[in-house]
């Protein structure tokens, strides 16, 4: 994004049905690099300064949010020579003796060099459980 310019941003819950736009809750970590102007689940992003601000999503039906990474840059051409990493999921469900998941990647921006030795691939395995919560009994 550069700086001076406008984006708007939509996002939908998954896994469950909507419900009121009230309940979404958009945040900016950095409010003077990145102002938010939100409407339920949509916002419309302003790039205020350089640099790298974090928007939280919140809804109240959701147990986790949704952080979106923004890179403000002051011009297109510094915006595009800017590596970032990338995918097209925000979500990747494992659960313990389940099988392997890949989390594919892609890195956008940059130069010819910046690819050359870049690897998309990210195998995400459970190893380990967490101890249960037993409640005790009086």
């Amino acid at each position: 994004m550069v700086t001076g310019t406008q984006q708007t941003v939509s996002v939908r819950l998954s896994g469950t049905s909507e419900t009121s736009a009230a309940d979404y809750a958009w945040t900016s970590d950095n409010p003077s690099i990145l102002q938010i102007v939100d409407n339920g689940g949509t916002a419309v992003l302003s790039g205020i300064s350089a640099g790298v601000a974090r928007v939280t999503v919140k809804h109240a039906s959701c147990v986790y949010p949704l952080d979106i990474t923004v890179i403000i840059s002051n011009t297109l051409q510094d915006a595009a020579s800017s590596p970032y990493i990338t995918s097209s999921q925000n979500i990747l469900s494992v659960t313990k003796g389940g099988s392997s998941k890949t989390l594919s990647v892609t890195l956008a921006g940059g130069s010819e060099s910046d690819n050359q030795h870049f690897c998309g691939r990210l195998i995400v395995e459970i190893l380990f459980s967490l101890p249960r919560m037993v409640k005790a009994q009086s």
